[in-house]
């Protein structure tokens, strides 16, 4: 393994340690928010069906996470095959350039 990977691997553990503990604490603190009473309307509140339609903050976040994580796998698909070109490309430049020696 290379150091920059070993220093990459050290900074990227670190960096999501200290992700989790933050979000542990924002979790703890969101359980710790009391819950708010609705006020009370007389009578049957009719929600429009346009309101009805709309997504829920948890189906929001699921599917931006969906394409986030398609995006990252189209795109690591796409450098690992373009380094696959380069790396070649770099063997054979190199094998020519002993042939000519």
């Amino acid at each position: 393994m290379s150091e920059f990977i070993k220093q990459n691997t050290e900074a990227t553990e670190q960096y999501m340690a200290f992700l989790a503990k933050t979000q542990e604490q924002i979790l703890e603190s969101a359980r710790q928010i009391p819950v708010a009473k609705a006020p009370a309307f007389p009578g049957k509140v009719e929600v429009p069906s346009a309101v009805a339609e709309v997504p829920t903050p948890r189906e929001l976040t699921l599917a931006a996470f969906s394409f986030t994580e398609k995006l990252i796998a189209q795109q690591r698909s796409f450098m690992e095959q373009y380094l696959d070109i380069a790396e070649s490309k770099a063997k054979e430049s190199t094998s020519d350039a002993r042939k000519k020696s």
